[in-house]
């Protein structure tokens, strides 16, 4: 696998395209996704193995207001990235000592693309007894409407979604799920960058 480098946010991410061939080799087919003519086929694939420009844009984002958003405690943050594909804000989140939870539609994407990009980038931690481990992160997949259930109780500081809200469809479920996830009330922010582009 071909790792991209990108300095401006300090990330190093798997190609999404490889991951879609090595998927094919394995069986698991999401024709048309990622290089075809179209980047999803819904209520199949929902997009994950594309890096999709805004995220790159609330990486930025996150890079320049990460102390806006912290609690005006001592504990670290809690992150929740919905519809996270490669993990980009999220991975960022964790390098900037927060605890991540990431979610993807496709369990496909969560396993080969985004546990990956966790490894290749999240700080190592050391235990009392100097052993190295990753910080706390854990993976969901599923449409949000499972999510609902598949989701523990558990309180987000922050809630980052990068252009997830294309399906009218699926609107009803994602509010019905942030109504669900209690924020903390000190600094609950949800982010979600959308940047729709017309084509003439």
């Amino acid at each position: 696998m071909v790792l991209v480098e990108d300095a401006k946010s300090d990330l190093i991410h798997l190609n999404g395209d490889e991951v879609e061939i090595s998927l094919k080799r394995d069986g698991v087919h999401f024709d048309g996704a990622s290089g075809g003519n179209s980047d999803l086929i819904p209520g199949v694939y929902e997009g994950g193995l594309k890096i999709w420009e805004c995220s790159r844009d609330l990486v930025s984002y996150l890079e320049r207001h990460w102390a806006n958003h912290r609690p005006t405690s001592s504990r670290r943050m809690r992150v929740l990235e919905l519809g996270c594909g490669a993990g980009l804000p999220g991975l960022k989140s964790l390098k900037l000592g927060a605890h991540v939870d990431f979610q993807d539609y496709n369990s496909e994407v969560i396993d080969r693309l985004t546990i990956p990009n966790v490894l290749l980038n999240a700080p190592r931690t050391e235990d009392d007894d100097g052993d190295q481990g990753l910080p706390e992160c854990r993976f969901f997949s599923g449409d949000w409407g499972a999510l609902n259930q598949l989701l523990p109780e558990r309180h987000y500081d922050l809630i980052l979604t990068s252009e997830t809200i294309y399906n009218l469809n699926d609107q009803q479920k994602l509010l019905s799920l942030l109504r669900r996830l209690p924020l903390t009330c000190e600094c609950a922010t949800l982010f979600e960058m959308y940047v729709r582009f017309i084509v003439f």
